[in-house]
């Protein structure tokens, strides 16, 4: 959309409604979108600027709104000053916007970083982007001459672009492929002459099927069409909208996706723990059995390192039950009860997780199902509203603080988090926590422990959701002024606690290292 026959003809098509307006305002809402906003008598017209350099456009709009919060303004001095004129710089994919004071717009809409220019007298004032970098330096060193070398044709393509440099290159290929033609090098020469002819004296603005925007008609470029325009401003005003949604759609389906995917194995796994409970039963009858038999001895308060007896619970084989030698047989006895009585609630929890996680998994199905559907950015909105009770365990980020345990817990995305609060409650997360669970720190300063508990499972999150844990760690930190931290991660049990160690230090074995702004994400 920033190729040079289309800013040419769009500058035909907005150059007449915007001059003699009046400047209002600049702004933006965030670091890739600025939006001029001028008034026409009793029409509001603006001019909005995609600096994002997957999508780099310019569009004549009546339908742009001020965000109301996170927004930025520029260029204020040009406040109630009449725009006289829009040109084109000569050559470039820019335009120039002149007012009735020494001061211009120079709009780039091409490079690696595209950017808007306030120039006094030749010398740049202030600028939306990389303003350190080229303040006080003249507007010539962003547009400098360019002077072609003489260089002969070895190929349709070099014949093509050295006589039309500014067809649109990524099209070029394309091009020559379906002419279909065996022409010499001079012929295609000529054929480039025919395609500028088309753009600009004939453009078709369309959006392919692919998502690209072009001028070409379909004879000349006959690649599937999603939309045509009527205008080219038209069509770069919509597809920019469609392209920017398609995106945007891509990454927020893909955020829930891995969200919700990695809930649903948190959930099965929950009911594959539970069907493995006969083990489990089977284990606490045993200890149980244990205690009756030790109970049942001539000298309960012996004390040895192990006993052979008669087990009369099972066809009175006999068998041998291992002790703590440093306890008595009645103590030992107790000891076996207390651990048939553990496992029992632990089945009983288990049978818990497992009915509740059936029916979550019967509600979070449905969910999956209708977020692969979408496909336009509009269905994705509605899918967050006809689930949004379901999805409010995801974006919920409440605290609790655990006062008996010391330690923050709470829920981010789905996830369980442990946060320590001081060197002892971070002492307290390691010891509470399961091997698999991941830690997360700031390298090299004191800070809490934050922790995300894995129940079990081996496979990290999302790498968007270990960068926001590791933002967290950071913001937690005697680091969190820096502009940049990095943050060790490592499972639980990669980390040990040297003997004698001071409160909230552990030494660890095998870690990967991220490098993160902090955040609070409050």
């Amino acid at each position: 959309m920033n190729n040079y026959y289309t800013i040419k003809i769009l500058h035909k098509e907005i150059h007449k409604r915007l001059e003699n307006s009046v400047f209002e305002s600049a702004f933006s809402g965030n670091r890739n979108t600025l939006t001029l906003c001028f008034l026409k008598g009793e029409e509001e017209l603006r001019f909005v600027l995609s600096f994002d350099k997957g999508i780099v456009a310019g569009f004549l709009t009546e339908h742009s709104k001020e965000p109301k919060s996170n927004v930025a303004f520029f260029f204020e001095e040009l406040e109630n000053v009449t725009l006289k004129s829009v040109t084109q710089l000569a050559g470039e994919r820019a335009f120039i916007f002149q007012f009735d004071t020494s001061v211009s717009l120079y709009l780039s809409l091409f490079g690696s970083v595209p950017n808007a220019y306030l120039v006094r007298d030749e010398i740049i004032e202030a600028t939306f982007k990389q303003e350190k970098k080229w303040k006080g330096k003249p507007i010539h060193d962003v547009f400098p001459m360019f002077v072609a070398k003489d260089k002969l044709p070895t190929s349709p393509k070099d014949a093509v672009l050295i006589e039309e440099p500014k067809l649109p290159r990524h099209f070029v290929d394309e091009l020559i492929h379906y002419a279909g033609e065996d022409l010499s090098l001079s012929d295609w020469q000529n054929k480039a002459k025919e395609w500028v002819a088309e753009l600009e004296n004939n453009p078709v603005p369309r959006l392919l099927a692919d998502h690209r925007f072009t001028l070409f008609s379909e004879k000349s470029l006959p690649i599937e069409t999603k939309l045509s325009f009527d205008s080219v401003n038209e069509g770069i005003r919509r597809s920019w909208f469609i392209i920017v949604n398609e995106g945007r759609l891509k990454a927020e389906k893909d955020n829930w996706m891995a969200r919700l995917q990695q809930r649903l194995r948190y959930l099965e796994s929950l009911i594959e723990q539970a069907s493995g409970k006969e083990k489990q039963e089977k284990q606490a009858e045993i200890w149980q059995n244990y205690g009756h038999l030790l109970m049942s001895q001539p000298n309960p308060n012996q004390k040895q390192k192990n006993i052979r007896v008669f087990d009369y619970f099972d066809k009175q084989t006999e068998i041998t039950i291992p002790l703590k030698e440093d306890l008595t047989l009645i103590e030992n006895a107790n000891r076996f009860y207390k651990r048939s009585v553990s496992a029992k609630k632990s089945i009983e929890i288990l049978e818990r997780q497992a009915q509740s996680a059936q029916e979550n998994l019967a509600e979070i199905k449905p969910v999956l199902l209708g977020l692969a559907a979408c496909s336009r950015y509009q269905q994705f909105v509605d899918w967050k509203k006809q689930f949004s009770s379901q999805l409010e365990t995801f974006t919920a980020h409440k605290q609790q603080v655990n006062d008996t345990e010391g330690f923050g817990s709470f829920t981010i995305d789905g996830y369980e988090i442990w946060m320590g609060k001081n060197a002892k409650s971070n002492d307290i997360i390691l010891q509470k926590a399961h091997k698999e669970d991941l830690w997360f720190h700031a390298r090299g300063v004191g800070g809490s422990h934050v922790l995300v508990r894995m129940r079990k499972q081996k496979e990290n999150p999302p790498k968007w959701f270990m960068e926001k844990i590791a933002s967290l760690a950071a913001w937690h930190s005697q680091a969190k002024g820096s502009s940049m931290v990095p943050v060790q991660v490592a499972r639980r049990k990669y980390l040990r606690k040297p003997k004698g160690a001071d409160a909230g230090l552990v030494l660890v074995d095998k870690e990967e290292v991220l490098l993160v702004k902090p955040d609070r994400l409050q």
